[in-house]
């Protein structure tokens, strides 16, 4: 069932359509590699002490500790990054080159962000009667007309289109949801494409319309909110 609705979350029209095959979800998380060597990391401490209105000398007779211990270390590093710049070249290339070795970057998998799901339907419409003819126009209408972008009194702005909320429903249950597939929150219809000849002929009824014998609908959606652990209590499979 799509429902669309606006920002306010007032809902306006529904068109309930069968489940179609190939039902899935993709949950995921934005994870990336994060890299931090010993020497940013003494330079990120003592700037965050100093940010932080901290007394920075412990710090820096630990850093200068550090140094004292790895000074030869230290010193090729930097020469090293000197000749990197100076030649233009990366300088843990430099280093593995010429002394078969690179600066510890401490590589960690750090957590980036939350993603947004996107979702795919796909519809084969093919009406059999003058009725289901003007219904299934209506259909292809209710996507496009609600995912419209919508001009304010003045013209001065665009208000956003509608979103759409997508529930699956059991047909025995109608009121409530689909408790053996996922939810999906509120989403935006980014792409409504419609074929009018998908069986690669010009065919039409002999309606004062001119319905084509069969439409097939492509809808690209993508939630505007990502999923959060708490949404789960209340739902055996959740999102």
């Amino acid at each position: 069932m799509f429902t669309s609705v606006d920002r306010c979350n007032n809902e306006f029209e529904k068109c309930t359509l069968p489940i179609q095959g190939g039902i899935a979800d993709n949950n995921a998380v934005d994870y990336a590699g994060g890299k931090l060597n010993p020497l940013q990391a003494g330079a990120a401490n003592l700037a965050v002490k100093a940010v932080e209105g901290q007394d920075m000398k412990d710090a820096i007779k630990a850093g200068q500790k550090s140094v004292k211990e790895d000074i030869d270390a230290l010193g090729g590093a930097v020469a090293n990054a000197a000749a990197a710049a100076i030649v233009g070249v990366d300088q843990d290339e430099l280093l593995s080159r010429f002394k078969g070795a690179v600066i510890n970057p401490n590589l960690q998998l750090l957590f980036k962000g939350p993603t947004l799901r996107p979702f795919s339907f796909t519809f084969t419409l093919s009406p059999r009667s003058a009725a289901e003819a003007r219904v299934v126009r209506k259909i292809v209408r209710f996507f496009k007309f609600n995912m419209a972008i919508q001009k304010t009194s003045g013209q001065l702005f665009l208000a956003e289109p509608r979103t759409f909320k997508i529930r699956y429903v059991n047909g025995d249950f109608p009121d409530s949801d689909h408790a053996g597939l996922n939810r999906i929150k509120r989403c935006a219809l980014q792409a409504c494409n419609v074929e009018y000849t998908p069986a690669g002929t010009y065919s039409r009824f002999n309606d004062q319309a001119g319905t084509m014998t069969q439409y097939k609908i492509g809808l690209q959606f993508q939630e505007i909110e990502p999923i959060y652990s708490e949404e789960y209590k209340d739902h055996d499979i959740g999102f």
